[in-house]
């Protein structure tokens, strides 16, 4: 392979390292940041809201700028728009300054992903697509895993604005490279822009974004987190009305044509609901409120997840050659909701080990899972396509981790309202069994594929051939 093809994938592994960086080590020292700034901590969580407001509303912009301009010019944009945000957060002497740095940050977030995955997907075959997915995502693999212990080690023992400064060197490297790496031009022609469907699309994902994420919240009411959410769905259903008479949409819905697209994409917002949305915010809970541990006994149960996170990126490859997507997506959709259902009779005398094993085994399931959904997406999709498919997969996301978290604290609420007391670990473990039921659509969606479908990516056309 040429040494430009193979520093391609480390380029955009490298930039999406820098993201996942950041996402994770943000959170862990919030409270010091606000008490540095001199803010309320409830305050101090507009530099997360913020960073996801512009992301959700740049994201369909992100293909018709790499088309219009080019993919180096607006991925190395990206890169260097995200670094100085950056570098603006280690400086910022106030809040407001933290939160532009991280609009900032967010605008070149919204065109760092889609345009990275894009440049990807059209530099590689789809024989190699599985594995070059996989490679790609080892290093923002192990930011989840660093990311936690180091933001707590540097905010404890040093600086919090430390943390911002790591991207400084790894955005110039970057910069540098996407120069001489990324190519020039695009491979699909210039469109018009769609000024209508941005509009209606980001108002849209904006709106219905921040209503699911603020739902069930204690700072904004149900009411409001309803109305947002609802404003949105009305948005996305006026965009909707708009792409089916709108020749260069901005969003091409026409993808779901393809029926392994539409089943991928269906079946991948469900499984991030659950397991970035919904699980991440029910299992600390349950063991710091339901259980009574602390934040640290928490985290270091909940740290095994991030382990297997790690490996699914060396298994999922030799699983599909020897599977299929069907058969793959299938088990790895059961076992990922039998492992979620055990955890909903974990209790506080269960021994800590045995919840890790539960943890790190559901873990692997469904991360296998969402790594092969997010590869037979493309199975169908045209090299002319992939941008926009690209960009469709960025929204889903965006959106599903928002849904996972409204459901979640949804149930909660109920739960409390249906017995007229606080909430109790019981509660927890009730609507841990509430995410898992709707995984198993999951399930019945794997077996609607073909045992042929896909299987040029998993590397199984060769031997299809053969026998």
């Amino acid at each position: 392979m040429p040494a430009h093809n193979r520093l391609l994938p480390l380029l955009i592994s490298a930039t999406f390292m820098m993201e996942s960086l950041d996402s994770t080590m943000i959170s862990t020292p919030l409270p010091m940041i606000a008490r540095d700034l001199g803010v309320d901590p409830v305050q101090a969580k507009a530099a997360l809201t913020s960073y996801f407001l512009a992301t959700a509303a740049l994201i369909p912009l992100s293909n018709w700028l790499s088309d219009r301009f080019g993919p180096r010019r607006i991925f190395t944009a990206a890169i260097a728009v995200f670094t100085l945000g950056s570098l603006l957060c280690a400086i910022a002497p106030t809040l407001g300054v933290l939160v532009a740095a991280r609009l900032l940050q967010g605008v070149g977030a919204a065109m760092m992903f889609p345009i990275g995955r894009m440049i990807l997907l059209r530099s590689v075959s789809k024989k190699d697509l599985v594995r070059t997915l996989s490679l790609v995502s080892i290093l923002p693999a192990l930011a989840l895993v660093v990311g936690p212990l180091l933001a707590g080690y540097v905010a404890t023992f040093a600086d919090w604005r430390l943390l911002f400064l790591i991207n400084g060197p790894i955005g110039v490297a970057g910069i540098v490279l996407a120069l001489f790496l990324v190519p020039r031009i695009s491979e699909t022609p210039k469109t018009p822009f769609d000024g209508v469907g941005f509009m209606l699309s980001s108002v849209g994902l904006v709106a219905l974004g921040c209503g699911l994420g603020t739902m069930g919240g204690p700072t904004i009411s149900l009411g409001i987190g309803i109305g947002l959410s609802v404003l949105g769905a009305l948005f996305v259903l006026l965009y909707v009305k708009h792409a089916r008479q709108t020749a260069s949409a901005i969003l091409d819905l026409s993808l779901l044509r393809y029926r392994t697209f539409r089943i991928a994409v269906s079946s991948s917002f469900v499984v991030r609901a659950a397991v970035v949305g919904a699980l991440p915010f029910l299992l600390p809970m349950m063991l710091q409120v339901g259980f009574g541990l602390t934040a640290f006994e928490s985290g270091s149960i909940t740290f095994i997840g991030a382990v297997a996170t790690l490996m699914t990126r060396f298994l999922i490859s030799p699983m599909l050659r020897l599977l299929g997507f069907r058969s793959f997506l299938a088990g790895t959709a059961l076992f990922g909701v039998l492992s979620m259902l055990f955890l909903a009779f974990v209790t506080e005398t269960t021994p800590h080990v045995t919840i890790m094993a539960i943890i790190f085994l559901g873990t692997l399931f469904r991360v296998l899972q969402i790594l092969g959904l997010e590869s037979v997406i493309f199975a169908e999709v045209r090299p002319s396509e992939m941008g926009q498919a690209s960009c469709l997969l960025s929204v889903v996301k965006q959106l599903a981790a928002s849904a996972g978290v409204a459901y979640a604290a949804l149930v909660l609420q109920g739960a409390e309202l249906f017995k007229g007391g606080p909430m109790a670990g019981g509660d927890i473990r009730t609507a841990i069994v509430f995410v898992a039921v709707p995984l198993v659509l999951t399930v019945i969606m794997s077996f609607r594929l073909s045992s042929e479908d896909g299987a040029e990516i998993a590397g199984r056309a060769a031997a299809s051939t053969k026998s």
